[in-house]
């Protein structure tokens, strides 16, 4: 079965940072991804974006085309120069190398993380998001086990797999 959902012309893509403002797009969009997979994305304990960037460690972005959010991306500081990027999720209608979307927030996040010496990245994700896992892995990151994690690592109760990445400074 083919599907015959219309691929969008090719907007314009910003990556800016997270907003109050945006919040009701970043819902809507994590309950249509949501529809996707068997297992819940989001449960009951996942807070909104406008909860999490209050924290002071905490720092998030948006993909915006047409003014509506069809990405999102964050990170969280932790110790010793480590980050953990969160909520990176990108609409299905903007997924691939089409769009982009993906590869320009994971360049936001990194260039961000070397600004503010980052020198790894780990990340925790579900085993039904097996785009994402090569996207990562085409991205430079390795698999770890849940014991290789820092251990200020926020791990999420979904997370399934593990992955780590040395940022190169140059």
């Amino acid at each position: 079965m083919t599907d015959h959902t219309p691929m969008p012309e090719k907007p314009e893509v910003e990556i800016v940072p997270f907003e109050l403002k945006h919040q009701p797009m970043v819902d809507d969009l994590w309950l249509e991804i949501g529809k996707e997979f068997e297992e819940p994305i989001v449960t009951a304990n996942t807070k909104p974006l406008k909860e999490l960037s209050r924290l002071s460690n905490r720092y998030y972005w948006v993909a915006l085309a047409d003014n509506k959010v069809i990405g999102t991306i964050g990170i969280v500081f932790l110790k010793d120069n480590v980050g953990e990027l969160k909520s990176f999720f990108v609409s299905k209608l903007f997924r691939g190398e089409d769009y982009e979307v993906s590869k320009k927030l994971f360049q936001t996040i990194t260039f961000w993380a070397m600004a503010h010496n980052i020198v790894t990245i780990y990340l925790g994700t579900m085993n039904q998001f097996a785009t994402a896992q090569a996207f990562y892995i085409k991205n430079g990151f390795t698999e770890i086990t849940k014991n290789q994690l820092p251990h200020d690592y926020i791990i999420n109760p979904v997370e399934e797999l593990f992955y780590k990445k040395e940022l190169a400074f140059e």
